[in-house]
């Protein structure tokens, strides 16, 4: 423990950097981690020029809460576009 201690003391920048590029590793290790979990976007298996709305989710006889999925919803049924709704559980990141 001396060693280090003096080791500190002797090279104070050289030992910033190392423990700035250790904490650095440890700060992508963990982002890589979370963002490998959040990029996981559920898959839907629909036919060929099909739309794939994903929105919040929302009541069996209700539409979306949300304004932009009600509004592209509305605009799909209006122009008899087909389409499938995927409800998104993930709160932390979008589709």
């Amino acid at each position: 423990m001396e060693q280090l201690r003096s080791l500190w003391t002797d090279h104070p920048f050289i030992m910033s950097a190392v423990v700035g590029s250790m904490a650095g590793h440890v700060v992508f290790i963990i982002y890589r981690k979370i963002r490998s979990k959040a990029s996981k976007i559920p898959t839907v298996d629909c036919p060929p020029n099909t739309v794939v709305l994903y929105q919040w989710p929302r009541g069996p006889y209700a539409p979306s809460a949300s304004n932009f999925p009600l509004k592209l919803e509305t605009y799909l049924r209006l122009a008899n576009i087909s389409y499938v709704v995927s409800n998104f559980q993930n709160s932390i990141t979008s589709p």
